[in-house]
């Protein structure tokens, strides 16, 4: 069954080819890559709502120009940033239930939040190895504390992952604590510096 948007289409477009002079649709090509960079650029601030329901925002303008395959790479795009507003959610979900003891619950949140093996190293090699900092919470987590040093030394490769490694280094200072204690008591803090 057609729906209404596709019969109106041909419709529209043979009573503008009637009323337009010949060859002034020729004159008004799309610039799918401008309008594809325009679209990227107003992606952060657009709701799924936004993004996914509005015809004149998000995938669904750049189809209406007929920038079909820009559309998906925007679709693309919002789903890759929606990912990362959820998992940064989640991670925050999962410091929360290990502050409140809640260490298997935890565990389960956190590790929904690693990045697959490519994008983990892609990642790591432009200065944020997220995966070390994940895989060191949960370590501590489950009691594996001797796999920390080694999570920490991949954290201090970087500068970006600093404030990271300093929270690893606070777990392993006071591995066999609870996560409470050991993310908010002072005798559990690294040194200065360190």
């Amino acid at each position: 069954m057609n729906s209404p948007r596709s019969l109106l289409r041909p419709a529209l477009a043979a009573l503008l080819a009637w009323a337009a002079p010949p060859g002034a649709w020729a004159a008004e090509t799309v610039d799918c890559s401008t309008a594809f960079q325009a679209a990227a650029r107003a992606l952060p601030a657009l709701s799924w709502q936004r993004f996914d329901q509005d015809p004149v925002s998000g995938w669904r303008q750049l189809d209406a120009l007929g920038c079909r395959a820009e559309a998906v790479q925007l679709m693309q795009r919002f789903i890759a940033i929606e990912q990362s507003r959820i998992n940064t959610v989640r991670w925050h979900m999962a410091q929360n239930l290990a502050l409140l003891g809640r260490s298997a619950q935890s565990i389960e949140q956190a590790r929904q939040t690693l990045m697959p093996a490519d994008e983990a190293a892609s990642a790591a090699a432009a200065g944020f190895n997220w995966n070390a900092y994940v895989s060191g919470t949960i370590a501590f987590l489950e009691g594996r504390f001797d796999e920390l040093p080694e999570l920490i030394r991949q954290l201090e490769r970087h500068p970006n992952d600093a404030a990271n490694a300093r929270i690893l280094r606070r777990l392993q200072r006071c591995a066999g604590k609870s996560y409470q204690e050991a993310m908010e008591s002072p005798t559990c803090a690294p040194a200065a510096g360190g």
